[in-house]
């Protein structure tokens, strides 16, 4: 009798498995195909994109931000290595495709905010909750070093008459992100105002702030600091060859307060390619029209965010798709 209810179980968890990971693979092909060609503005980005196939320029630069999205993603699979590290060792092998399972799984929530969900079902040992407060603290360090560069972009985004309130706002708000993170640990004290009863099995998984040192969470910035400057050159890849004329830095000061617009203001994720575009263009008209810069060019940084979407995002999703099979639901 014991045997039989063992098999029963161990054929219902397969079943199981089987039809979570199905369902995974469906509703991440329809999130993609209505993200991509679910709008009559996103089916003219590929005029944009073959138009840009006329010119060798433009091909060796849209070429270069596709090969620094391997860079990208092996930057975020190592970040991912180190944070994870106090609860299980993850080899490269595994870390991979962790990181394009959770681009997959992120694309099922608001700001991708289900990105730790693909990742620690690779865990094969560690506590699948205490992987999920590791993937977060990683997250948090992204969005640190982004909210930090918007800060610093900011200064120059806005008229010059107020760049001393600007500078001083900036350097106030940069360190206030950065001891806050640098000091996660003190968050191990929110056990204090758990309900008694619950305190006991919480305490485990809370204890995980307590893991990083200061100087392990600097490293973390560090990474994420690396991160950055790769996406967003990316995104200077894709302007200059859409032709629009544009220095590094005059087009690196949009593209942070873009990244940081992106950051603090929430939407549905299959909005995402619309939302991203309405700020680029809201942002880089203002950005050109204070450099002199025609701002009828703003429809190609449209074109230009939406490819960097489907490059970093949408790409790395569809490999995430066929690589759920290396994910396990249930353990021994």
């Amino acid at each position: 009798m014991m045997s039989l209810t063992e098999n029963s179980r161990a054929k219902l968890k397969k079943i199981t498995e089987f039809s979570v990971k199905i369902l995974f693979v469906v509703l991440g092909c329809i999130i993609l195909y209505r993200k991509i060609f679910g709008n009559e503005q996103n089916m003219a980005l590929w005029d944009d994109v073959a138009a840009c196939f006329g010119s060798h320029k433009s091909v060796f630069l849209i070429c270069v931000a596709l090969f620094l999205m391997i860079f990208n993603l092996f930057l975020e699979a190592v970040k991912w290595q180190k944070v994870i590290s106090p609860i299980e060792s993850v080899p490269m092998s595994r870390a991979i495709p962790a990181i394009f399972t959770g681009i997959t799984a992120g694309m099922f929530f608001p700001n991708r905010l289900g990105d730790f969900i693909g990742r620690v079902f690779v865990l094969e040992k560690g506590s699948r909750i205490k992987g999920s407060i590791a993937t977060m603290i990683g997250t948090f360090a992204q969005l640190v070093v982004t909210l930090c560069f918007g800060c610093i972009a900011f200064i120059f985004f806005i008229p010059s008459k107020y760049i001393i309130i600007n500078v001083l706002i900036a350097i106030t708000v940069i360190f206030i992100l950065v001891f806050l993170f640098l000091n996660i640990k003190f968050l191990r004290h929110i056990q204090k105002i758990i309900p008694k009863r619950f305190r006991g099995k919480t305490e485990h998984y809370i204890g995980i702030f307590s893991d990083y040192s200061r100087r392990d969470l600097a490293v973390l910035l560090l990474w994420s600091v690396a991160r950055y400057l790769v996406y967003s050159f990316q995104f200077v890849l894709l302007i200059w060859a859409f032709g629009i004329p544009m220095t590094y830095f005059q087009a690196i000061v949009p593209i942070a307060v873009t990244y940081f617009m992106m950051t603090v203001i929430p939407f549905v994720t299959i909005l995402e390619i619309a939302v991203r575009g309405s700020v680029s263009i809201l942002v880089f008209e203002q950005w050109m029209m204070s450099i002199g810069i025609c701002n009828n060019l703003s429809i190609m940084v449209f074109t230009a965010s939406s490819l960097l979407w489907m490059i970093n995002l949408g790409l790395p999703a569809l490999i995430g798709i066929f690589n759920v099979n290396k994910i396990k639901i249930f353990r021994r």
